[in-house]
């Protein structure tokens, strides 16, 4: 059954469980005004007879197939925390002990705690910056290869793009 249906046929019922809104039955009602009686039909977790993120054999599982396939990836993967999490997951299975990975300073916070944690060093790299707008430009191909150069120890680059401002490298 996929996921969406899976959401559709469960039965309401009292929950003592997160999230403790309970499908909007607790939410203040000019909040529930203001985004629609059913914003929080479906937002529910662990449910018998649902499928579970951490091991995912049914609806979720199809769920990630379909994505993957959609997207022409071998597979697909859902985060439940975020963008940080995927960070962390990709940093910490990614870079070992000692070795090293440029970033640009401009990276979410995530990827230089995802670094500490994974006790790997990083040189940062700094994207030039438009003191106009106060925001930092677009990196550039040729300054990126040669601060690579410099530094031949670097396992990868990180970066964020498109930045929170819009810009794309």
């Amino acid at each position: 059954m996929s996921l969406k249906n899976l959401l559709k046929s469960y039965k309401k019922r009292t929950l003592f469980t997160t999230p403790s809104h309970n499908q909007g039955e607790f939410i203040i009602p000019e909040l529930k005004k203001m985004l629609g009686e059913n914003f929080f039909k479906y937002d529910f977790s662990e449910l018998e007879g649902f499928d579970n993120i951490k091991n995912p054999q049914g609806a979720i599982k199809e769920s990630m197939e379909r994505t993957a396939k959609l997207y022409e990836m071998e597979h697909s993967f859902y985060l439940t925390n975020g963008s940080t999490q995927g960070i962390l997951t990709i940093i910490l299975s990614f870079l070992k002990c000692g070795e090293y990975v440029m970033a640009a300073t401009n990276c979410h916070q995530s990827v230089f705690d995802a670094v500490s944690l994974a006790q790997a060093n990083v040189i940062k790299y700094e994207p030039d910056f438009d003191e106009e707008w106060g925001i930092y430009k677009s990196i550039k191909e040729d300054r990126l290869e040669l601060a690579i150069k410099e530094n031949p120890k670097i396992k990868a680059f990180i970066m964020s793009c498109p930045y929170y401002e819009g810009i794309i490298s």
